[in-house]
């Protein structure tokens, strides 16, 4: 489905909209959706239908992430302040910790109340199910975050970059200006950045309450975009603040499920013949979104065409009803 080729004739109105892709600053979630698939792009972006959302487990889902990173980013940003750092042999450093990041989601819960009927229970796994504290997401995220502090440690979190309408972002090194790939523009946020105890490199962490981290294989293909766009965007942040370079070390999925099998840093790992690191992995993602952009502007928003479309998106997809992947 090509909207604009040597047979198709188009209106100077559509002409002109195409071509304000080249200018606009895009979200990285947006052009993963053309990169899965660019019909539903179109669907959704250049058409603008919008879909009556119900009352499901996936909303309460992102309710309960969006109040976790909220509590997280107001207790880092506190610890900064004090110039604190978590250390596991410090008992009573961990206590304090522990008071403060519960008084904390306390206070932001009574301002932002669930709206579905899992209120109960996404709370108890919050502060601990049954009042059993020591087995809440908190305390394991205090007692994870004080023994895994030893190589790199939180530095900035909530890091914005470009127009992005947000309550919560670190004024320290975010940045409403996107930042450029050939021209391109790209806006974002960055859960947290932690810098090496050397501070010549940095890990990128990305919070998940639910999903899975990335493939190899989606990074390389340009399915996955986000974890590649947020190494590119902090190294140029902090190149700009520090006035030196910065190398890129790891992508990080830092998972937030109550399940303790589940909980903590998952490092995405780069095993590929060709792609042998972080550098090399964000100029493979420069030039899919290089593409990607091309192929917006001139109009090409064909079926997915990923072999695997059915796992990747169809299943999810509420458009299936109006697309011909089917036909």
């Amino acid at each position: 489905f090509i909207l604009s080729d040597e047979k198709t004739l188009l209106s100077e109105a559509a002409i002109a909209k195409l071509n304000s892709y080249l200018n606009r600053q895009h979200s990285i979630t947006q052009l993963e959706t053309y990169a899965k698939c660019p019909f539903k792009f179109f669907v959704e972006k250049v058409l603008n239908v919008q879909l009556i959302e119900e009352p499901t487990e996936d909303i309460e889902a992102l309710e309960m992430g969006n109040i976790l990173h909220n509590i997280l980013y107001i207790f880092y940003t506190e610890l900064r302040k004090q110039n604190i750092r978590l250390d596991t042999n410090d008992k009573n450093l961990i206590s304090r910790c522990l008071k403060m990041i519960n008084e904390i989601a306390e206070q932001k819960i009574s301002q932002n109340a669930f709206k579905s009927p899992l209120t109960f229970y996404e709370k108890e796994k919050i502060f601990g199910i049954g009042g059993n504290k020591s087995e809440s997401i908190l305390s394991r995220f205090i007692e994870y975050e004080a023994e895994n502090n030893n190589d790199y440690y939180p530095t900035y979190f909530e890091v914005r970059f470009g127009s992005i309408r947000d309550e919560n972002s670190d004024d320290q090194l975010s940045n409403a200006e996107p930042i450029k790939i050939d021209g391109i523009k790209l806006k974002g946020k960055i859960d947290r950045i932690d810098l090496s105890k050397s501070d010549d490199s940095f890990s990128i962490v990305d919070y998940k309450l639910r999903g899975k981290k990335p493939t190899f294989r989606e990074l390389k293909e340009g399915i996955s975009l986000q974890l590649p766009v947020y190494l590119f965007a902090a190294s140029e942040l902090l190149k700009s603040k520090y006035n030196k370079k910065f190398s890129p070390d790891q992508m990080i999925i830092y998972s937030l499920k109550y399940s303790v099998d589940d909980f903590g840093k998952k490092p995405v790992s780069i095993r590929d013949k060709e792609i042998k690191t972080s550098e090399q992995l964000i100029q493979t993602t420069h030039n899919h979104i290089k593409k990607y952009i091309e192929q917006i502007s001139r109009g090409q928003f064909g079926l997915s065409p990923h072999e695997e479309r059915e796992q990747l998106v169809c299943r999810y997809c509420s458009f299936e009803g109006v697309c011909r992947i089917k036909n």
